[in-house]
């Protein structure tokens, strides 16, 4: 799902199918994203709490022109998807729909968060690929050893049940832009943790943001799963376990 250049100080009106908060522009694409009758958004200005609006639309500008209309401090921004420029038949509706294309790209990978054990999985399908999901299949990890077990990330207090750690790198160890990392702050170890609207380190299915630009990539092509603390050698003495998931990517 790519999307237009934003109109400035607009918004869509009388099409909403659902309001979220979200803490960025990408946050409000990626729940539009995740919604298979996301066609627009507007994207409000900044609260007291660092929160912005984002309100999902079932309709866009081109479909209805006549619901575009001047609104200060908001972002206007469409879907480019074919049932702008060809409507459905009447009774019939046309969904942008962010589950349809979702393909497994291979078997069930493991990762543990220490001594450099990542999960290997491989592309089995060249192509464009807007994102990827990790849907957990079998284990827990923890990173002390007085906190409970979960999927994706650290439930020590510093972190919460909201901060997740679970990252995708090139081989070469680089991290693929899924999420808003943060960068040396935060607790010890803070590197590459992030947070995603809607999900926590129980959440069954990890979808991670759409990539700020479309991947393409090729059959054969291998990528890895990582446990952030482990991928920066920080503090994973103390970090246990495997978590298990199926690996899956949304093509074009």
């Amino acid at each position: 799902m790519q999307f237009h250049s934003p109109t400035i100080n607009h918004s869509l009106a009388r099409h909403a199918i659902g309001n979220v908060w979200v803490t960025s522009e990408i946050a409000c694409e990626s729940a539009c994203f995740a919604e298979d009758d996301c066609m627009s958004v507007n994207f409000g200005p900044q609260n007291q709490d660092g929160k912005h609006l984002c309100e999902l639309s079932e309709s866009d500008h081109e479909i209805s022109p006549q619901d575009l209309r001047q609104r200060a401090g908001f972002l206007y921004k469409a879907v480019e998807n074919s049932c702008s420029s060809s409507p459905c038949p009447p009774h019939y509706k046309c969904q942008t729909g962010f589950t349809k294309n979702w393909k497994k790209v291979d078997q069930t990978i493991c990762f543990q968060p220490r001594s450099d054990t990542h999960g290997d999985f491989t592309i089995k399908e060249s192509g464009v690929i807007h994102t990827f999901k990790l849907v957990h299949q079998k284990g827990t990890i923890s990173c002390y050893p007085k906190t409970k077990r979960n999927y994706w990330g650290c439930l020590h207090r510093s972190y919460g049940d909201r901060t997740l750690v679970t990252v995708i790198t090139f081989t070469n160890d680089t991290v693929l832009p899924l999420a808003d990392y943060a960068r040396n702050t935060g607790p010890p170890c803070g590197y590459y943790s992030y947070k995603i609207e809607g999900l926590g380190v129980h959440s069954k299915e990890l979808v991670f943001n759409p990539l700020p630009t479309s991947l393409r990539v090729k059959t054969g092509q291998k990528f890895r799963v990582w446990y952030g603390g482990d991928l920066v050698n920080c503090g994973e003495k103390t970090n246990e376990g495997e978590t298990c998931a199926d690996v899956y990517a949304w093509y074009d």
